[in-house]
């Protein structure tokens, strides 16, 4: 929950199963974007993956283009990939 005025920001992720994307969130005027982010992990066989979570923080400040950069925070699975999955479609409202 972000309290006071908002902003959306850029965020990069620098390392880690995210490595390389970049996202818009929302983020305080006054502080940025959230200081640390949990995000899930799958890995093994795409048919039938382990699953978890990663942390990642946020560097102190942003990069003279505004962007900001989150780093891994821990240890993660050489063969985790990221895990972003959406409802199926039954699940959906309306449907």
């Amino acid at each position: 929950m972000i309290d006071g005025p908002t902003s959306l920001s850029y965020i990069r992720f620098v390392n880690g199963p995210y490595r390389g994307a970049v996202l818009r969130v929302p983020g305080s005027v006054d502080q940025g974007p959230a200081a640390a982010l949990t995000l899930p992990i799958a890995w093994g066989d795409t048919a039938d993956p382990g699953h978890g979570e990663v942390r990642y923080k946020r560097d102190a400040e942003a990069t003279d283009e505004g962007l900001w950069l989150y780093r891994l925070d821990g240890d993660f699975r050489e063969d985790a990939r990221p895990h972003i999955a959406l409802p199926a479609e039954s699940d959906q409202a309306g449907a």
